[in-house]
Protein backbone atom coordinates (compact mmCIF):
# COMPACT_ATOMS: atom_id res chain seq x y z
CA UNK A 1 0.00 0.00 0.00
CA UNK A 2 1.37 3.20 -1.21
CA UNK A 3 1.91 6.18 1.74
CA UNK A 4 -0.06 8.91 0.49
CA UNK A 5 1.22 12.27 0.37
CA UNK A 6 -0.07 15.99 -0.02
CA UNK A 7 2.31 18.53 -1.43
CA UNK A 8 1.79 22.10 -1.18
CA UNK A 9 4.39 24.82 -3.06
CA UNK A 10 2.99 28.32 -4.41
CA UNK A 11 5.08 27.69 -7.50
CA UNK A 12 2.73 25.60 -9.50
CA UNK A 13 5.70 24.31 -11.78
CA UNK A 14 7.29 23.04 -8.63
CA UNK A 15 4.77 21.75 -7.09
CA UNK A 16 3.75 19.46 -10.33
CA UNK A 17 7.66 19.08 -10.30
CA UNK A 18 7.80 17.62 -7.14
CA UNK A 19 4.48 15.82 -7.67
CA UNK A 20 5.69 14.16 -10.62
CA UNK A 21 9.22 13.04 -8.70
CA UNK A 22 6.90 10.86 -5.76
CA UNK A 23 4.45 9.99 -8.22
CA UNK A 24 7.28 7.99 -9.92
CA UNK A 25 7.70 6.08 -7.39
CA UNK A 26 5.55 2.80 -6.29
CA UNK A 27 5.64 3.40 -2.76
CA UNK A 28 4.18 6.78 -2.95
CA UNK A 29 0.93 8.77 -4.05
CA UNK A 30 0.09 12.28 -3.93
CA UNK A 31 -3.32 12.50 -3.12
CA UNK A 32 -4.01 16.39 -2.95
CA UNK A 33 -2.11 19.64 -3.79
CA UNK A 34 -1.89 23.02 -1.96
CA UNK A 35 -0.28 26.33 -3.04
CA UNK A 36 -0.79 27.91 0.56
CA UNK A 37 -0.31 26.78 4.42
CA UNK A 38 -3.64 27.10 5.02
CA UNK A 39 -4.74 25.02 2.02
CA UNK A 40 -1.57 22.67 2.97
CA UNK A 41 -3.38 22.23 6.59
CA UNK A 42 -7.05 21.77 4.87
CA UNK A 43 -5.76 19.38 2.63
CA UNK A 44 -4.20 17.49 5.50
CA UNK A 45 -7.57 17.51 7.39
CA UNK A 46 -9.46 16.47 4.03
CA UNK A 47 -7.09 13.78 3.04
CA UNK A 48 -5.36 12.39 6.24
CA UNK A 49 -2.42 11.57 4.42
CA UNK A 50 0.80 9.60 5.90
CA UNK A 51 3.76 12.73 4.92
CA UNK A 52 3.01 16.17 4.00
CA UNK A 53 5.75 18.07 1.78
CA UNK A 54 5.49 21.46 2.55
CA UNK A 55 7.18 24.30 0.95
CA UNK A 56 8.97 26.41 3.12
CA UNK A 57 8.39 30.06 1.65
CA UNK A 58 4.71 29.40 0.65
CA UNK A 59 1.97 32.12 1.88
CA UNK A 60 1.41 31.54 5.33
CA UNK A 61 4.93 29.33 6.38
CA UNK A 62 5.26 26.11 5.60
CA UNK A 63 6.77 25.78 9.18
CA UNK A 64 3.42 27.41 10.53
CA UNK A 65 1.72 24.92 8.59
CA UNK A 66 3.87 21.66 9.33
CA UNK A 67 3.53 23.01 13.55
CA UNK A 68 -0.53 23.06 12.87
CA UNK A 69 -0.67 19.60 10.47
CA UNK A 70 1.32 17.59 13.76
CA UNK A 71 -0.89 19.37 16.00
CA UNK A 72 -3.94 18.14 14.16
CA UNK A 73 -2.81 15.07 13.03
CA UNK A 74 0.34 13.81 15.10
CA UNK A 75 0.60 10.54 12.94
CA UNK A 76 1.02 13.03 9.63
CA UNK A 77 5.19 13.31 8.78
CA UNK A 78 6.13 16.99 7.65
CA UNK A 79 8.56 17.86 5.43
CA UNK A 80 10.11 20.56 4.41
CA UNK A 81 11.20 21.49 1.17
CA UNK A 82 13.17 25.19 0.36
CA UNK A 83 15.36 26.70 -2.68
CA UNK A 84 17.69 28.50 0.02
CA UNK A 85 18.21 26.87 3.95
CA UNK A 86 19.85 28.12 6.96
CA UNK A 87 20.67 27.07 10.05
CA UNK A 88 17.67 29.21 11.48
CA UNK A 89 15.48 27.05 9.35
CA UNK A 90 16.81 23.98 10.32
CA UNK A 91 16.45 24.83 13.68
CA UNK A 92 13.14 26.41 13.15
CA UNK A 93 12.01 23.40 11.38
CA UNK A 94 13.14 21.01 14.43
CA UNK A 95 11.47 22.58 17.04
CA UNK A 96 7.73 22.10 14.95
CA UNK A 97 8.13 18.67 14.88
CA UNK A 98 9.37 18.44 11.49
CA UNK A 99 10.77 15.54 9.96
CA UNK A 100 12.97 16.66 7.06
CA UNK A 101 14.60 19.53 5.00
CA UNK A 102 15.64 19.29 1.69
CA UNK A 103 16.77 21.71 -0.44
CA UNK A 104 15.26 22.66 -4.06
CA UNK A 105 17.95 22.45 -6.05
CA UNK A 106 19.25 19.13 -4.73
CA UNK A 107 16.36 17.07 -5.24
CA UNK A 108 16.30 14.35 -7.92
CA UNK A 109 15.79 10.89 -7.58
CA UNK A 110 16.50 10.13 -4.24
CA UNK A 111 13.73 12.42 -3.01
CA UNK A 112 11.26 9.65 -2.65
CA UNK A 113 13.98 7.65 -0.40
CA UNK A 114 14.20 10.62 1.54
CA UNK A 115 10.21 11.29 2.29
CA UNK A 116 9.84 7.56 2.82
CA UNK A 117 12.85 7.51 5.37
CA UNK A 118 11.27 10.65 7.00
CA UNK A 119 8.18 8.53 7.28
CA UNK A 120 9.79 5.51 8.89
CA UNK A 121 11.06 7.32 11.51
CA UNK A 122 14.41 9.25 10.13
CA UNK A 123 15.40 13.14 10.53
CA UNK A 124 16.51 13.58 7.31
CA UNK A 125 18.37 16.92 7.13
CA UNK A 126 19.85 17.26 3.57
CA UNK A 127 21.11 20.84 4.07
CA UNK A 128 24.83 21.99 4.18
CA UNK A 129 23.35 24.14 7.08
CA UNK A 130 21.91 20.82 8.76
CA UNK A 131 25.05 20.34 10.98
CA UNK A 132 24.88 23.95 12.33
CA UNK A 133 20.83 23.97 13.25
CA UNK A 134 21.37 21.13 14.46
CA UNK A 135 23.87 22.27 17.25
CA UNK A 136 21.94 24.97 17.73
CA UNK A 137 18.71 23.12 18.29
CA UNK A 138 21.11 21.10 21.20
CA UNK A 139 21.80 24.27 22.58
CA UNK A 140 25.64 23.89 22.01
CA UNK A 141 27.49 26.83 22.91
CA UNK A 142 29.06 28.85 19.89
CA UNK A 143 26.57 27.30 17.75
CA UNK A 144 24.84 30.02 15.46
CA UNK A 145 21.37 31.56 16.47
Amino acid sequence: MALKVVVADDDANVCAALCDLLQDDERLEVTATAENAEDAVHQVADTHPDVAVLDVRMPGSGIEAGRRILQASPDTTVVLVSAQVDSSLVTAALAAGVRGVFVKGRLGSYMPDLVVSCHQGAVVLDTPAAVDGLRAFAGEPGAPA
